[in-house]
């Protein structure tokens, strides 16, 4: 009938109906979003955002890593051939794996200087993943990597996260059930009975199970902010407040029940008393937690189900518990029977007199108790998760031997983004990144940086303007030596125009053409004179024929003859000296000439082409110099840039202009050569048809000279004889003069023909003199060109060494020290991979990998993130991509924006929950004081 009575029944049913609700309708955890991430304003938010824009394919993907290792020795040939061909297989599964990206060693000679350890025992390979179900992509990859005769793992941040998680769980749930043993045993050392445990435990329980089921619904279908943390948190303090409120409110039922009072009396006294205690203390506690709400830390702000499970706890046992303990009665601190009241402490009586009477005493007391301990350090804070995990798990194994053979920075390393609104696949845009790179590798925890410009971690020297002026000063040597060689040349040049001695080859035509005067001269005179002994031959033939007395005339013969035998001998012998000697010096002198006039001609030539290449050689930029001294940090005033300017101008132009003077001047002594040849050239032609004419003519006459003389020295002596005997027979000396006429007569008419020759030798000797004064003058003048040229072209070698000389010093400053890539070159094949790797596909977003020396995850790390932003945005200043978009990323970043995060919510929080605890107490003591 009490039963019946009991108006607390009412609760009794409204939370099992609650409770049985709760438990059908709470969601699975593991459908429930966690909201880890910090405001967009931090930078390791915008870092995700901007990554989520970099390689579309990519976007949700995680990060994966096989590490391959044997340990202390080096992989051997067999090994590396194993772990090739499960790389290749993992390509061929690449998409039932939603693997969207493979780099590995054999990509090529960059991947291999990262993915190789230096001591040759470890390699890397990286996959790029979509996948949300960690713990199933985990398995997967593992028995995809499993390779024979290698010890095989996989890691990742987000498969440690996991695991971190998989063992934060892990250590909660055995928390949880050392907490609740824990109370339950305290529960029976202070009431000395086991249905008091079990009640309170219950009540707690319940109100435990109420809120989860309350807060996940709230999280599935409102948004609450929840973490892997928010059931342990609230089970803990739950358990923590809701046993020391019962102990209270079940304390002061049993005090009412030694008092003599019923349990209804009992109970009243218990809410009434214990349970206002219990009001004022939970409200505090979830005001308390109720300002983490405001908090923008993830986990604090999770916390508020903390709050949410304190209002349930507060209604549950402000209600529950008076049906317990109306129902039980004494019967819930069975075996106990008999109540006493509570025995007064003496050790607290004396620290309460003694507080009371003593103040200062009693706070200076308790400060040099509590000063000591709050002041002894107790070591650095470490946001490394890996720590909580084991190293049993293959995941851990394979993270430490990262950072054992290759450096814990690039275990975790920080990456940089820069998004700007336009293009970065350009000359300028590049120059800036790679100042930018060059600049973080100055902060003096950054081990290596790796960019666009640098894949590698290391520069391509190649690309920088100071290798390049090595290349310049290199081109103007060769161009200075070249034009060195040109003078030579034109120097060569001269010398054989002016050895040619024209004057000496004038001569000796001269004299060519006098001595075929002579010796038409003298066969003219011949011919007179074998006229006339013809002429007294026959006059003799005919004599002797008559049969008259011609003695004188004979003697007269006999005399005449052996001095016409000496004048035909020296006729030929003149004829074959001119013949032979005068003509063989004219075509010497000739061949001669028109060989030098060649080799002038070709050295000028080549000349010609010398010049035009040294003029359609690159010049030197001034502005462009002068931007790349600004950008690697030189600083110049605005008169320093017109000096530099001006010389350089000045300089370049003075070059400029000389080449154009020695290459008109050497066109235009070409062109004249060019005239001067043809006319050698076509005078050369009429020479040497007239000397081919002269020296058939010649020939002629030397057959015809060479006949008359062998019939002289034939017939003359015999005609002598023949004379001589005359008076033996005039039949003879009429045979005789018979043959001596016919042989005359043929000489005679040979004679005529031999004056002829010797007449047209002479006239062809006059016109080849005349020809050779010409090509002399001719010869003159291209000598004199040939010196102007030498001259220019000394002018233009000393500005082209005095350029030579600026820009090798120009070489030895940090000027020179920049980078600079011709636009037509960026997008050659063997740098397309650096642009993919490093650029997004709209090639606006630039990515910066950072790997930091020591250990990423200390606070020490955390504080180079504030050193690498302000080194980013202090390079981009002043430059194109100054109002560009820059956010650093990572595990680094996200701790550091954690910690801040996490501390200015706790002075926020703080401040919150104690003007929040403060109005309580001005409510409940009604008192400033």
């Amino acid at each position: 009938m009490s039963f019946v009575k009991n108006k607390y029944h009412f609760w009794f049913f409204f939370w099992f109906v609650i409770t049985a609700l709760a438990v059908l309708l709470i969601p699975n955890d593991d459908q429930l979003k966690q909201n880890d991430q910090v405001p967009a304003t931090y930078q390791s938010a915008q870092a995700k955002q901007i990554a989520s824009q970099f390689h579309a394919n990519e976007k949700g993907a995680k990060t994966v890593v096989i590490v391959y290792s044997n340990g202390k020795k080096p992989l051997s040939a067999q090994q590396n051939q194993a772990i090739d061909q499960t790389v290749r297989h993992i390509r061929q599964q690449a998409s039932q794996h939603h693997i969207v990206r493979v780099i590995d060693a054999t990509d090529g000679s960059d991947e291999k200087s990262q993915l190789v350890s230096k001591d040759q025992t470890t390699r890397l390979v990286q996959l790029t993943v979509k996948s949300t179900q960690i713990q199933k992509m985990t398995r997967d990859l593992s028995r995809l990597a499993q390779t024979k005769g290698v010890s095989s793992a996989v890691t990742g941040s987000d498969i440690l996260d996991q695991a971190f998680t998989d063992a934060t769980a892990t250590g909660v749930a055995k928390t949880e059930v050392i907490a609740v043993i824990f109370i339950f045993v305290v529960l029976i050392f202070v009431f000395k009975s086991p249905i008091t445990p079990i009640l309170s435990l219950a009540t707690v329980g319940i109100s435990a199970v109420i809120g989860i089921s309350l807060v996940y619904n709230m999280v599935k279908y409102w948004g609450l902010s929840y973490s892997d943390l928010t059931e342990p948190f609230i089970i803990i303090v739950l358990f923590g407040i809701g046993t020391d409120y019962n102990i209270l409110l079940f304390n002061e039922f049993r005090q009412g029940l030694t008092q003599g009072l019923d349990k209804w009396q009992a109970s009243r006294s218990a809410l009434r008393v214990g349970g206002r205690t219990i009001i004022f203390a939970g409200v505090s506690v979830l005001i308390g937690m109720g300002t983490l709400y405001f908090a923008d830390f993830y986990l604090y702000k999770s916390a508020f189900g903390i709050a949410i499970g304190i209002a349930v706890l507060l209604l549950v046992l402000l209600t529950l518990n008076p049906w317990l303990m109306t129902t039980f009665g004494p019967a819930m601190f069975w075996p106990v029977k008999k109540f006493s009241g509570e025995r007064e402490s003496r050790l607290w009586q004396f620290f309460a007199k003694t507080a009371i009477a003593r103040p200062l005493i009693a706070v200076g007391t308790l400060l040099l108790l509590v000063v000591p301990v709050a002041i002894q350090q107790h070591g650095d804070l470490n946001y490394d998760s890996a720590v909580e995990v084991s190293d049993k798990i293959p995941a851990k194994r394979g993270y430490l031997t990262i950072q054992q053979h290759f450096s814990k920075g690039i275990a975790s390393p920080t990456t940089i983004y820069i998004k700007a609104h336009q293009t970065l696949d350009n000359s300028n845009s590049l120059q800036v990144i790679d100042q930018v790179t060059q600049n973080l590798k100055t902060i003096a925890r950054v081990d290596q940086v790796m960019s666009v410009t640098q894949p590698t971690g290391s520069p391509l020297k190649a690309l920088y303007v100071k290798n390049q002026l090595a290349d310049v000063t290199t081109g103007l040597g060769d161009a200075s030596q070249g034009l060195t060689t040109i003078q030579s040349g034109l120097n060569a040049a001269k010398s054989k125009v002016d050895q040619a001695n024209m004057g000496d080859s004038v001569a000796s035509v001269n004299a060519l053409g006098a001595g075929s005067q002579q010796v038409a001269a003298g066969a003219a005179t011949l011919q007179k004179g074998i006229s006339q002994i013809t002429a007294n031959v026959n006059q003799l033939h005919q004599q002797l024929g008559a049969g008259a007395n011609q003695a004188a005339a004979i003697n007269q013969l006999v005399m005449a003859l052996p001095a016409l035998n000496q004048a035909i001998a020296e006729l030929n012998a003149r004829v074959h000296t001119v013949g032979n000697t005068q003509n063989n010096g004219a075509g010497v002198q000739l061949t001669q000439i028109g060989q030098s006039a060649s080799d002038i001609g070709a050295q000028l030539r080549a000349i010609n082409t010398v010049l035009q290449d040294n003029q359609a050689a690159p010049r030197i930029d001034s502005q462009a110099l002068i931007a790349q001294m600004k950008q690697s940090g030189v600083v110049l005033s605005p008169a320093q840039e017109k000096i530099i300017q001006d010389n350089m101008t000045q300089q370049l132009a003075k070059q400029q202009q000389a080449a154009q003077t020695i290459q008109q001047m050497v066109a235009d002594k070409l062109q004249k050569i060019g005239t001067a040849a043809q006319t050698i050239g076509d005078s050369d032609a009429a020479l040497a048809t007239q000397m081919q004419g002269l020296n058939a003519t010649t020939t002629q006459l030397q057959q015809a000279i060479g006949q008359l003389t062998g019939m002289a020295n034939t017939l003359l002596p015999a005609s002598a004889a023949t004379i001589t005997q005359l008076s033996q027979g005039m039949r003879d000396l009429s045979d005789g003069t018979t043959q001596l006429a016919t042989a005359l007569n043929t000489v005679n008419d040979n004679t005529s023909t031999l004056t002829q020759g010797a007449q047209q030798v002479a006239n062809g000797n006059g016109q080849l003199a005349n020809g050779m004064s010409g090509l002399a003058n001719q010869m003159s003048t291209l000598s004199g060109g040939l010196g102007r040229a030498t001259q220019g072209l000394t002018d233009v070698n000393g500005g082209t060494q005095a350029i030579n000389r600026y820009v090798a010093a120009l070489q030895k400053t940090k000027s020179a020290e920049v980078f600079y890539m011709p636009n037509a070159s960026i997008h050659r094949p063997d740098f397309k991979a650096a642009l993919d790797n490093y650029l997004s596909d709209n090639r606006k977003i630039a990515l910066l990998t950072v790997n930091l020396k020591g250990d990423p995850t200390t606070v020490q790390a955390t504080q180079t993130i504030d050193d690498i932003h302000a080194v980013v945005l202090a390079s981009l200043a002043g430059t194109k991509l100054a109002h560009a978009q820059v956010a650093i990323g990572g595990q680094t970043s996200a701790t550091k924006d954690l910690n801040d995060l996490a501390s200015q919510d706790f002075f926020k929080t703080a401040i919150l929950m104690l003007i929040g605890i403060l109005f309580a107490l001005l409510f409940v003591t009604r008192s400033i004081w």
